[in-house]
Order: structure tokens, then C-alpha cells, then sequence
């Protein structure tokens, strides 16, 4: 899957760089004023970004979401250790992963 990029404002591609009616330029700029859940930061333009899989009405960085993918699928990837107890992982909100490492000696 590709992600979305909106065009900055004045490009071919973005919206209008003044103030306009356009319902396109106002999409345009609404979405690129969302907030994304992992990084809480706006969407901005040129960035590649989802709509998010736990809300479709909002967006995330595409960045932000392929790290938490990566960050999940690493998590099942851990030694056997993680079945003999010394690793443990907790769920930090929605997206935030801590990890802890116990060493027996």
C-alpha cells in the first residue's frame, strides 16, 4: 500500500497558497492540519501519510506507523527468552511499547 502525500500549498498538486473556497484546497488543508496519534505532531505536506487503522477518520505519519509495525513484529521475535520470563513487555497507551530485560546470572 502507497502512502498519501499532500502537496504543499502553491505546487501543482496542493492547495491554493491564499485563502480560497476551493473544497479541494480546504480537504487539503484539513487533513494536513491533523494530528498523528503516534507523534502528536501535524501531518503536514510532502510527508507521507495512512488513515489510521484504529480510526479511519484520522491520519497518521507513514513513518510513524511503519515503526510501530516494526516495533510489534520485533516484539514477537524475541529469544525463547521471552518464554522463560526474562523479558517483559507492557503496552504503554495505544502505541507505545516498553521492554525490560531481566539477566539470571
Amino acid at each position: 500500500m502507497a502512502a498519501a502525500v499532500l502537496g504543499k500549498p502553491g505546487t501543482e498538486h496542493g492547495p491554493c497558497e491564499t485563502p480560497c473556497e476551493h473544497i479541494d484546497c480546504a480537504a487539503n488543508r484539513r487533513q494536513a492540519g491533523s494530528i498523528c496519534r503516534f507523534c502528536e505532531r501535524r501531518i503536514g505536506y510532502e510527508v507521507g501519510f495512512y488513515t489510521d487503522v484504529k480510526d479511519e477518520t484520522q491520519l497518521v505519519h507513514a513513518t510513524c506507523f511503519e515503526d510501530s509495525v516494526e516495533w510489534e513484529l520485533a516484539l514477537f521475535r524475541l529469544p525463547a527468552a521471552r518464554d522463560e520470563g526474562r523479558a517483559q513487555h507492557t503496552l504503554k497507551g495505544d502505541s507505545t511499547y516498553e521492554s525490560s530485560y531481566r539477566h539470571n546470572a
